[in-house]
């Protein structure tokens, strides 16, 4: 899940389509709820990969909700990695120490 284009370019595309956008927190509670559904019917483990690129001054508020929502799934016991390469090697790490 790339930030910076969810807060940037999906509603803008969503608007020229004539298509509502919910705010990006609205958005990404809904991710959160879906995501701690899956973990519980399925009792596996989940990781979250939130890549932000946001790196403008106008993208501040990406970067605010990014840490914001951040919190929120890791205070559900979902972590939250900066990058795919970050959350495999967590998953491989914690799988060596759980294998020995």
């Amino acid at each position: 899940m790339h930030l910076h284009p969810l807060g940037v370019m999906l509603p803008e595309f969503m608007e020229m389509d004539g298509l509502p956008f919910p705010s990006m927190e609205a958005y990404l509670e809904q991710v959160l709820e879906v995501v701690d559904r899956l973990r519980g019917a399925t009792g596996k483990d989940v990781v979250l990969v939130m890549e932000n690129r946001a790196n403008r001054v106008q993208d501040l508020d990406i970067e605010r909700i990014y840490r914001s929502m951040r919190l929120r799934f890791q205070g559900r016991g979902i972590p939250v990695f900066p990058t795919t390469e970050r959350a495999l090697r967590a998953i491989r790490n914690a799988s060596s120490t759980n294998g020995r």
